[in-house]
């Protein structure tokens, strides 16, 4: 699994992803998408919460990557994801997760905050 997105699912039905810097290259960042198929395939219903705030400047490559990914699987999102809560501070990112979501119409309730707390909080975790 990607060393650039870490994945947790111990307090299922939330999934926790957290962001380190960047990708080292596209091969970490197909690894990093993979961790979203293994997610699909438990065909359970989920929520993600997604810790951004030590998320290096993404080249835009692959917020278009991420884009595509998206689309292709829009089904599964329809289908299993219920809540996003994205924790990300930069400015730039956000205006780069902003254009990604335009791309792509979710199915799911998303909603960015600058504060750990007030994305759990939304998502009723402890």
């Amino acid at each position: 699994m990607s060393k650039f997105a870490i994945f947790d699912v111990k307090e299922w039905p939330v999934v926790k992803i957290e962001y380190n810097n960047i990708p080292n290259d596209i091969t970490e960042f197909e690894d990093y998408l993979k961790g979203f198929y293994l997610l699909y395939q438990q065909n359970r219903e989920f929520n993600l919460l997604i810790n951004a705030t030590n998320i290096g400047k993404v080249p835009v490559f692959y917020g278009v990557r991420q884009a595509f990914f998206m689309s292709e699987n829009k089904e599964y999102t329809k289908k299993y994801v219920n809540k996003v809560a994205i924790i990300l501070m930069s400015d730039g990112l956000m205006n780069m997760l902003k254009t990604v979501l335009n791309l792509n119409n979710q199915d799911c309730d998303i909603q960015t905050f600058k504060d750990i707390n007030n994305a759990k909080q939304w998502l009723k975790l402890p």
